[in-house]
This record gives structure tokens, sequence and C-alpha cells, in this order.
């Protein structure tokens, strides 16, 4: 258990914890991250849950797209927290015709929480006044850090936890930059390993 104390925007744990859990947990640490925020996964691991559900509702309930991508954005810091969730949740809620929520609805097909674009066939002036709370496809750079670190070699070369003094306000500066300069020493023994190669390859043709 946590201190009550806990500053719950700067607490960290170590990376590896984050695989233990139902396998609904966002990926928060696929793409090399050191360490994660506990109570955002939390949140996401929530959100996960409920995309799976109900994020092929929007077309009948709009309001679950800015809110679910919210709830699971890959944007830690302005992803909501549980207390945020909550008022958003109960502020949009109150607003659905009891029709709409009184409908059974059938189970939406098995389209992945991070790949699912939410907002497809809303109304346009609906997508501008909530434009800020939509989650951009994923990046081919995060597409390309996940595909990396999905070896299972990569849990005894990325480092448990960055060091304790570093934990606080920087840290996620300190983590970012730090997984650029792992990613670029790991390029550079693959491509050193490529030219080996070749020169071995060219040394038999000779």
């Amino acid at each position: 258990m946590l201190p009550a104390d806990t500053d719950r925007a700067w607490c960290r744990f170590p990376y590896k914890l984050s695989w233990d859990g139902t396998g609904w947990q966002p990926r928060d640490t696929s793409q090399g991250e050191f360490d994660y925020n506990p109570f955002a996964y939390d949140v996401g691991t929530l959100g996960r849950v409920l995309c799976t559900e109900y994020q092929h509702l929007t077309p009948q309930i709009p309001m679950l797209a800015p809110f679910l991508d919210r709830m699971v954005t890959r944007n830690i810091p302005v992803r909501f927290n549980a207390m945020e969730a909550l008022r958003f949740f109960e502020a949009f809620v109150v607003g659905i015709p009891d029709k709409v929520m009184n409908l059974k609805y059938a189970s939406g097909p098995d389209a992945g929480y991070d790949t699912c674009d939410r907002w497809e066939g809303l109304p346009p002036d609906f997508i501008k006044k909530w434009e800020d709370y939509r989650e951009p496809p994923i990046a081919f750079s995060t597409s390309v850090l996940r595909w990396i670190c999905s070896f299972d070699r990569m849990c005894y070369i990325v480092p448990p936890l960055i060091p304790p003094k570093v934990i606080g306000p920087f840290a996620p500066l300190i983590v970012e930059l730090s997984t650029k300069y792992f990613i670029q020493w790991y390029f550079e023994i693959l491509l050193n390993n490529l030219r080996l190669g070749m020169k071995a390859f060219e040394d038999v043709r000779l």
C-alpha cells in the first residue's frame, strides 16, 4: 500500500509490474518505458474494458467517443484521472434520452481499443467541438518501438527503473530521452551486425 500523501501525478512503478493483471491493460509500457504511473494505468485499464464493451455505440451515444478516447489516450499526462473520468461521465450520461438507454444493443465487432476510430460517422460539428479529446492514429514510430519491444529479450535489456533521484517533474523527459538513446544504440548494433555480415559474405565470395 502507498502512503496516503502519495502524489498520484508523479508516482511511478517499475515497468515489469505492469505485466501483472487480467490482460486488459493499456499499452503504457509497450514502447520501452522504464516505469509507469499506476493510477493512470488503472484508468487506462478500465477504459480498455469500456472500449471493448461500448465503443461500437458511439453512433447512438456520441459522447462516448471523447470519454473513451480520453480514458485510453497514449498521452498519459492528459489522460483522465479517476475523478475526472467519473465527473465527465456523470455530466454527459444525464443527457442521454431514456429511449436510448433502455434499448438492447448487440455486441460490437472485435476492434482494438487503440486502433478503432470511435469518431467515424459522427456529425462534423460534434467532432469539431470535441476535437481536442480525439486520439490520433498510432504513429509509425510508436509501432516500430512496439515491434522492437515485443521480443522476449527486451525485458533483459530495458532497465527495470530509472534512478529514484529523477522520479519527479522531470522524470517523463528523462524517460523519453533515455528511450531515444536506447533505440539509437539498439539500431547501431543492428546496423553494425549487418555490416559485419555483409563483410563476411564478401570475404567468402573472394
